[in-house]
């Protein structure tokens, strides 16, 4: 996973130094408030992406919040391709990273947990609307899926060092509102 992550970055800012002699990198920034609709919820989240963008291409690195099962942090590395070259266009995108639980340790009267992270990506489609020169709105549908790992100790297991181990998966469709800036 680092080495992917490594290996992205290493690819943006090869690009960047590649085309700064035309001028054409520029920063961007999005910042999103969505929802997350699974099985039987539906819970909002909160995004932040900075990177760089060229021509129809930008990626960055993210933050986000979401609150679907346990609370978590998400930090991940996001891509998105504009469809068409003007100020408005539909895109698509793919985010890749880590699911990080706010709270590492869970006790209770019965048990005791603790939560580990796992993979968490974005894939999906969007439409960008231009509104001023530096701004856009940004409308995104997309799948998403968070891992989550458990390792519970019950107060009534004996003897009391036996651990379960549980692995969650929690696939999801989000749906996002965003404010983008370009420099």
């Amino acid at each position: 996973m680092r080495r992917m992550v490594f290996f992205l970055m290493a690819c943006c800012i090869l690009l960047a130094l590649e085309s700064g002699a035309q001028g054409a990198v520029r920063f961007h920034s999005i910042t999103q408030i969505g929802f997350l609709y699974g099985d039987t919820e539906k819970l909002p989240l909160l995004q932040s992406v900075n990177g760089i963008r060229y021509k129809r291409s930008s990626a960055g690195i993210g933050l986000g919040l979401d609150y679907y099962f346990t609370r978590s942090s998400t930090l991940f590395v996001h891509l998105q391709q504009d469809v068409l070259s003007g100020s408005s266009s539909p895109f698509f995108y793919a985010a890749i990273g880590s699911a990080m639980p706010v709270e590492k340790k869970v006790e209770n009267e019965l048990s005791r947990s603790e939560y580990e992270r796992g993979l968490y990506y974005d894939l999906g489609i969007g439409y960008r609307c231009a509104v001023g020169e530096k701004l856009s709105l940004h409308f995104n549908l997309g799948y998403t899926r968070k891992e989550v790992h458990e390792t519970r100790w019950s107060r009534f297991n004996f003897p009391q060092d036996e651990a379960q181990y549980f692995d969650y998966s929690f696939r999801r469709i989000s749906f996002k509102l965003g404010l983008g800036w370009n420099d």
